[in-house]
Parts: C-alpha cells; sequence; structure tokens
C-alpha cells in the first residue's frame, strides 16, 4: 500500500480532514425567522426583525470579544459565525472554504425558534435543526430582545467546543491534541447520549487518535460512533482506513461497503475500496472504485493519484500521465502528485518535462526525502552526477532511515570514483570510498534485502582494491 493515498499523509489529509471538519459545514448556523406572538408583531415586532436581533446579538458578542483578545476571537460572515481560538491563531472559515469541496453536501445548522406570551410574561425557545436547544426564563414582554441577547450566548458556546477542538486538531502538537480531546470530552459528557453532535464528537476523538499513532483506539472510538448511530457512514469509513493502517484489510473492506451502502453518493469509501482491492490483487476491482469515486468527487486528488499508481504498475504510463495531470489540476501545490507525474513522464522518455516536475516536487516538498530522491535519480541516470548526489545526500539528511537515499549516496560515489579514479586527489579518493561505504551499510542497516546491495558492495570492493587500499568495505 506504500505507493497509495488515503486519509493520512503529511499528518493528514483531504479525506480524513473531511471527516474531521464536518463539523464546520453542521456549525455554519442559518438564522430562520422567529415565531413571535401577535401582539408583538402588531407592533411591529415581527418574526424577521426577531431573527435580526439574534443575529446582531451574536455580534455584539463578537465585537466585545475581539476588543478583548490579542487575536480576534469570532468573525461574523453574514450570519455564519467563525471562529479563531485564542492560543491557537487559526481561522477555520479560511480552512473550511478549502475544504468545502471535499464536505459531504453543504448542511447548515438552521437557528429557529419561537417567542410565546403566558400570563403576561414572555418566554423564548431556541431551536437548532428543530430540536429545542434552549428555554428562557420569562422575561419582560416589553424587551424581547433581552432574551434574544441571551440567546446568542447559547448559540456561541453550543457552537464553540467543535471549532476549538477542529482547530487545535489542524494545528497538530502533542499539546494541542490533548486539548482537543479534552474539548471533545466536554461536548460528550454536556450533551444527551442518544444527540447526533456525541456521534460527531466520538468519531472527531477517533480521528485525533489515528493521527496520533493509536489506529486500534481510533478504530474502538469509530465502531463506538456508528454503535451509537448505526447509519453513521463517515464513522464506517474512518474504520475502514484505521483497519487498513492495522493490516486488516478484508475487514477494512467490510466497513467501506457498509459506508457506501447506507450512503451510495459518499465517494471517500470508493477510494478506501480500491486500496483494498488493490492489497487483495483484484486491479480491476480497484480501478472500478477508483473510476465510480472520481464520478461522485471530481474534485478529490486522492483517487486520481491511486489510479494513476494502479495504471502505472500496469506500465501504462499515458494513461498515468493523465491521472496525475487531472491530480495536479486539483492540487497544483501538492508535491506528491508533481513527483508521481515526473515518474509517468520518464518512464515515458519525457525527461526534460520529467525533471521540471520533480524540481515543482522539490520545491513544494522541499522536506520531503522521496522528492529529492526522484530527481536525484533522474540526474544520474542523465550522468549528472555532482547534481545527483547533492539531492541524495539532501534526502538521506532529511530522513536516515531513507534507504533509497542512502543507496543513491553510496551508488553514486562508486560511479564517480570508477569515473575518475586517475584524476583524483588520493585522501579525496580515500574520503570518498569511506564515505560509500559508510552509505551502504546504513542502506543494510535500514533494508537487509536492498535490490542491488550485493552487486554495489562488490563493485566497491573492487575499487578498494584498485587503489591498493589496504582496507575494504565489509557488509554485515
Amino acid at each position: 500500500m506504500s505507493g497509495l493515498v488515503l486519509g493520512v499523509a503529511s499528518a493528514v489529509t483531504i479525506a480524513v480532514l473531511a471527516a474531521i471538519f464536518v463539523e464546520l459545514a453542521r456549525t455554519s448556523a442559518v438564522i430562520e425567522p422567529i415565531s413571535v406572538p401577535k401582539t408583538l408583531d402588531e407592533h411591529g415586532y415581527s418574526s424577521s426583525v426577531a431573527a435580526q436581533s439574534l443575529h446582531d446579538s451574536i455580534g455584539a458578542i463578537i465585537a466585545r470579544a475581539k476588543s478583548r483578545l490579542p487575536v480576534q476571537a469570532f468573525v461574523l460572515d453574514a450570519q455564519s459565525p467563525d471562529v479563531i481560538v485564542p492560543g491557537v491563531g487559526l481561522s477555520l472559515k479560511t480552512v473550511a472554504y478549502t475544504l468545502m469541496n471535499f464536505l459531504r453536501g453543504d448542511s447548515r445548522q438552521a437557528l429557529s425558534g419561537e417567542f410565546t406570551l403566558r400570563k403576561g410574561r414572555l418566554r423564548l425557545t431556541l431551536r437548532m435543526n428543530r430540536d429545542v436547544l434552549w428555554v428562557s426564563r420569562d422575561g419582560d414582554p416589553e424587551d424581547p430582545d433581552a432574551l434574544l441577547r441571551v440567546a446568542a450566548h447559547q448559540v456561541v458556546e453550543t457552537m464553540r467546543p467543535y471549532y476549538i477542538a477542529a482547530a487545535l486538531y489542524a494545528q497538530a502538537s502533542p499539546q494541542n491534541n490533548s486539548r482537543a480531546l479534552r474539548e471533545i470530552d466536554a461536548i460528550v459528557d454536556r450533551l444527551p447520549p442518544a444527540d447526533e453532535n456525541v456521534f460527531e464528537a466520538i468519531n472527531l476523538r477517533g480521528v485525533i487518535l489515528y493521527r496520533l499513532g493509536h489506529p486500534a483506539e481510533a478504530l474502538a472510538a469509530y465502531r463506538a460512533a456508528y454503535r451509537a448511530d448505526p447509519e453513521f457512514a463517515m464513522a464506517h469509513f474512518n474504520a475502514g482506513i484505521a483497519l487498513l493502517k492495522l493490516e486488516r484489510t478484508k475487514d477494512a473492506m467490510a466497513e467501506f461497503l457498509i459506508a457506501n451502502a447506507l450512503d451510495p453518493n459518499y465517494a471517500h469509501p470508493y477510494n478506501g475500496l480500491g486500496i483494498a482491492y488493490q492489497d487483495e490483487g483484484r486491479q480491476d476491482d480497484a480501478e472500478r472504485a477508483y473510476r465510480r469515486c472520481i464520478a461522485l468527487d471530481a474534485k478529490n486528488e486522492e483517487p486520481h493519484l491511486n489510479l494513476g499508481y494502479l495504471l502505472f504498475e500496469k506500465r501504462d504510463y499515458k494513461a498515468a500521465e493523465d491521472e496525475y495531470r487531472s491530480a495536479v489540476a486539483l492540487q497544483p501545490r501538492d508535491p506528491n502528485a508533481h513527483r508521481r507525474l515526473g515518474e509517468a513522464l520518464e518512464d515515458e522518455n519525457k525527461k526534460v518535462e520529467a525533471e521540471k516536475e520533480f524540481r515543482r516536487s522539490t520545491r513544494l516538498g522541499e522536506r520531503h526525502g522521496d522528492n529529492h530522491d526522484a530527481l536525484a535519480t533522474l540526474l544520474k541516470k542523465e550522468h549528472r552526477l555532482d547534481e545527483a548526489l547533492a539531492e541524495y545526500k539532501r534526502a538521506a539528511h532529511l530522513d536516515a532511515k531513507d534507504a533509497d537515499g542512502l543507496f543513491g549516496v553510496a551508488a553514486t560515489l562508486t560511479q564517480q570514483i570508477a569515473e575518475r579514479r586517475g584524476r583524483l586527489d588520493r585522501f579525496v579518493m580515500r574520503q570518498m570510498l569511506h564515505d560509500a561505504c559508510s552509505a551502504l551499510r546504513a542502506t543494510q542497516h535500514q533494508n537487509p534485502q536492498y535490490a542491488g546491495l550485493a552487486g554495489l558492495a562488490h563493485d566497491l570492493r573492487t575499487q578498494y582494491a584498485r587503489t591498493g587500499e589496504s582496507r575494504s568495505c565489509a557488509l554485515g
């Protein structure tokens, strides 16, 4: 599964972020007209006036918070509150806009309510998605805005934990992850067990645990979420991701199939199914799954990358190139997509174009060793050994466990020694032999079965012998 993309890469990629940030779509609030008694309506306090008053009250909370905090605490955009969490400094509105194309649907929290007048006292019932969110104490019929100001605080406090948890998660650190988990626990503790927001919170807990490297614990959270809500397709999808990580391919396949049975238009599980099918050697089924995912979600790069990889493995390089170009068009700043495109172009013997894509991948993903490895391999084939060696060394420096980078250093140095033996200073040659041997031993340490290891060791021993060195390069 090393060449495939599902959910988690560079901490977390879009598929899993969609699972996390579904709350962003859910917690954008659309304020509907609030019913008012006839007596208020007759005095000009209509249902639309009441809705605007609630909107303005939320705005007042935002304005006060903004004046008190060193970073903006809330932003009111039309009728859709957004939050920047103090101490985190991340605008979820910005993140939500980026991710909205990957979220299922465009649902919003519908805020509504009604004023009732009884025995001369006014009461407000506030509803979210038709469920009762809050009921006020009796208020003054002459001042309905006073009840709406209190209601505004209820709206903000109801939404706030989701934003906080998601913001902390998005700005990854061990401290933020722990704080996010505490916020989720507060949601679960505060709401009734049957509330659907509890299921969403438990699902988010699973996503955070997965990102922390605990797929088994994440799986338990996902299963708790869908046991509480059997129709929670997203929790089944996430459970499939965790099972793939645990190398339980058939169980993962079953979760993806359940997710799609619950929601046939849910694209992401088809991407997961494609990976599971590929793991099982069912290439044709995998291709159909990826194409179904693309048909349902034309703006997701992942199935294009995975389908491209499948076609590349089939040696259909032109078709792979087409899929990788689609991925680049969707995510032009994804270094992985540029590197994959470069690999397809290289195998089509389009070396100049391939080098351009590899260099784009190293610029965009400068700290990812595999991008430097890919560029170095092309440069070495082009006999540009000094440039190739610099890229391999960069890859090995970025990741001391990168067997490709380490082997590339050893192989390139060995080739340079063979070609320049008569022109190299003896001290320089001795240092190059030492560096090549060290890199080769490091490769063996990382992967004793690395292809070409024994052959390169033989070549390196030959170079030692030709230089008259008493020592040689012995592998363990």
